[in-house]
């Protein structure tokens, strides 16, 4: 069984899910890949992945999309507790020394596409001050104080530097959505069949609302 995922999804799906998987089929090979979006996207579409779970957009082309299953929100975090004391705007981030992971993935990378968006429709410019490869290093760069980031909640909250930083949300909202994808007429082995729905299964008990995001926000600004 091969399937790809976004490269963070180690932080707070993989494990739970494979050892969930691994219990139910012990006799079935399970091959993960871990990249960017776009490049499990392509692997799917060549036949080296049967299928995959991408953040959106991506590029479609010979692809099935399938309805979100998982939303999630950017947020702004920082070392600086000033920094995240209000929402913070594409402006605001536009003025700020930011480190943005997916480096080499820069130009196809659905969250930097995404924040280019929100940057256009600012009629700012957004350049990162130094770019890593991983969101993990992204984040220990943002505690250490060498500058803000952009990350998806439910990373920061698995990450170990959840308690050295503060985060306030984006606005207008950045919202993050998650789907899987096949190739188009593919016909799926039982095992990934199992293992999808498992995922959405995991996947359903991480979903948050709005609500539950202003929520914690709320209690992070009382302390």
């Amino acid at each position: 069984m091969s399937f790809g995922t976004f490269s963070s999804a180690h932080r707070y799906l993989l494990t739970p899910l494979i050892v969930d998987f691994s219990r139910l089929h012990p006799d079935v090979q399970i091959e993960i890949v871990g990249l960017n979006s776009s490049e499990v996207a392509q692997a799917v579409r060549e036949g080296d992945l049967e299928a995959g779970l991408v953040s959106l957009p991506i590029d479609a082309h010979g692809l099935t999309v399938s309805e979100p299953v998982l939303t999630d929100i950017v947020v702004c975090v920082s070392a600086e507790p000033a920094h995240t004391e209000e929402p913070v705007t594409p402006a605001q981030l536009s003025e700020r020394r930011l480190v943005l992971s997916e480096a080499r993935f820069r130009h196809d990378d659905p969250m930097r596409r995404r924040l280019d968006v929100l940057a256009q429709s600012a009629g700012v410019r957004i350049r990162p001050y130094i770019e890593v490869e991983f969101m993990d290093a992204a984040l220990e760069l943002c505690a250490e104080g060498v500058g803000d980031t952009l990350a998806s909640s439910l990373v920061l909250r698995a990450h170990r530097v959840g308690e050295r930083v503060t985060w306030a949300p984006v606005e207008p909202p950045f919202v993050e959505q998650f789907a899987f994808i096949t190739r188009i007429d593919a016909e799926l082995s039982p095992a990934t069949r199992t293992f999808m729905d498992l995922a959405r299964r995991h996947m359903r008990a991480l979903q948050r609302t709005p609500e539950d995001w202003q929520r914690e926000y709320e209690r992070q600004r009382r302390g």
